[in-house]
């Protein structure tokens, strides 16, 4: 800052002095950088960052309705299995947070996120011929 001001508001003279004073041949910053961090110390009389940055939270609404809407999925589906991306489609949520709410919040672990196997009406004769292939 005080190089800013000594050489007259020169971002491109105050960054070759710092330079020169610290014993480096290339600055940690462009000469734009310096002008930008200068604009924004004039407008805000700091130099920390600004908060809102980031990801922001994800709603408790879509947490639960993304919960129910794996377990139904998951309760009218045949083989009792759930998709994610049926979900994101479902719900109007992008693919990556329903990942995020599934595996981060509700512990479901993606690619796994079925109830236990059981056995329908219409599997019945299949696992039985299948089971009785091994004993004969």
């Amino acid at each position: 800052m005080k190089l800013f001001e000594e050489n007259l508001g020169n971002a491109v003279t105050a960054l070759r002095k710092f330079r020169c004073r610290k014993k480096l041949r290339r600055g940690p910053v462009s000469p734009q950088g310096v002008r930008d961090m200068i604009s924004r110390f004039e407008k805000t009389g700091s130099l920390y960052v600004q908060g809102g940055r980031g990801q922001k939270p994800i709603c408790t609404e879509v947490v639960s309705e993304a919960a129910t809407a794996v377990v139904e999925q998951s309760l009218t589906n045949d083989h009792g299995v759930s998709r994610a991306r049926a979900v994101s489609t479902q719900l109007d949520v992008s693919y990556g947070t329903v990942w995020k709410i599934l595996r981060k919040i509700v512990h479901f672990l993606p690619y796994k996120i079925s109830h236990n196997h059981k056995l329908l009406a219409t599997d019945t004769d299949r696992r039985s011929s299948f089971a009785l292939t091994f004993l004969a």
